[in-house]
């Protein structure tokens, strides 16, 4: 395992693969206090996948190329090709930016109660939870 991240260099992607992760969990094996930690977190996280949705959804929209649709052949392959380079972009360097969410809310002890419940979770996540999440 890696050593623990510092929040301040959580990026926006980083971000929501660890929601991806608990995206399925059930947090019934935490304690109420933890819960309220968990919880805004969860929230936080969830509306970050939101932004990126959108903003995926949108630059596909904006960086379309007028013509792509008609155009054939070579032409056709260029544009997408460009088309496909933009948006990535785009995307890219959203992601790359730093997310600004604390995810360190949890003891040792809250974070293996929320794995320990989640017994189908596994190992690598479990890794992540305890480095993301754990407190230093």
């Amino acid at each position: 395992m890696q050593a623990k991240k510092e929040n301040n260099s959580v990026t926006r992607s980083e971000a929501i693969g660890i929601y991806n992760i608990i995206l399925n969990l059930e947090g019934g094996g935490l304690s109420r206090e933890a819960m309220c930690k968990y919880m805004p977190l969860r929230m936080k996280l969830k509306q970050l996948s939101a932004d990126f949705e959108e903003l995926r959804q949108e630059t596909v929209k904006q960086c379309k190329p007028a013509g792509l649709d008609e155009a054939e052949g070579i032409d056709k392959e260029t544009m997408q090709k460009q088309y496909n380079e933009d948006v990535n972009a785009v995307l890219g360097d959203w992601m790359k930016e730093k997310c600004g969410i604390d995810l360190q809310v949890f003891s040792m002890e809250e974070a293996l109660d929320l794995i320990m419940y989640n017994k189908n979770l596994k190992g690598s996540d479990a890794d992540f939870i305890v480095q993301y999440f754990v407190k230093p």
